[in-house]
């Protein structure tokens, strides 16, 4: 690699402006509120790590020089720890942008092939539905909203409700994740119903009102039932 301790002073002012933006627009994403800033802000991130790594390069190639300044030995040995510092930082900042990016993109082709299958469901395709779901759920095995998909198209595409029913016993979501617990339970319902059995259907219904009476919902699907 050349030597760029000539251009450390240039290359430290990007790792700033870089970051800085970068982390500022990160904030901003978490609400959701500006859609760019997401992207944007694992840009600048990405962009910024990579002129760290290059700002401690350059530093280091620039060191010995400045060193030799009378009385500025300690600074710059103190600016160089914090270059370390702050290298090393971002580079676990950059391999978590990385994940997520991985993680956000698997999620959208995750989304199209279920949309495809809604199509496929509603068309009466229930066997393509059924096929492009038990693909989904061979890919994600340990996502749970990936596997309560493949249950529920267990129960509706191939018609076997005993089967989703061993399945959502098999699931034990926790006590403090209220949604996924009155997803199960629903699941759990539906299933029921379809094998004919309104009584334990009726049963499931009661214990989730009484856990978790805030869902409407539920007092509705139970009043369907006859309650």
């Amino acid at each position: 690699m050349p030597n760029l301790g000539p251009l450390h002073p240039q290359i430290v002012h990007f790792v700033v402006g870089l970051l800085l933006v970068g982390v500022a627009l990160r904030w901003i994403a978490q609400t959701g509120k500006v859609p760019f800033a997401g992207p944007a802000a694992t840009t600048l991130l990405l962009l910024g790590t990579v002129a760290a790594v290059l700002a401690v390069s350059s530093g280091t190639d620039a060191h010995d020089v400045v060193e030799r300044i009378p009385g500025v030995g300690q600074a710059v040995r103190d600016h160089e720890d914090w270059g370390h510092t702050t290298r090393t930082v971002f580079l676990i900042v950059a391999g978590l942008e990385i994940v997520a990016l991985v993680l956000v993109r698997r999620r959208a082709a995750w989304g199209r092939w279920a949309e495809q299958a809604m199509v496929d469901r509603a068309r009466h395709q229930s066997a393509d539905a059924a096929a492009l779901i038990d693909d989904l759920a061979r890919r994600s095995p340990n996502d749970t909203a990936v596997q309560l998909l493949h249950i529920e198209s267990q129960m509706r595409d191939r018609q076997d409700a005993k089967g989703a029913l061993t399945a959502l016993g098999a699931l034990h979501p926790a006590p403090d994740n209220p949604r996924l617990v009155v997803r199960v339970g629903m699941l759990t319902v539906d299933s029921y119903v379809a094998l004919g059995q309104a009584d334990s259907a009726k049963a499931v219904l009661r214990r989730l009102v009484a856990q978790f009476p805030m869902f409407q919902r539920l007092k509705d699907r139970l009043a369907q039932l006859g309650g």
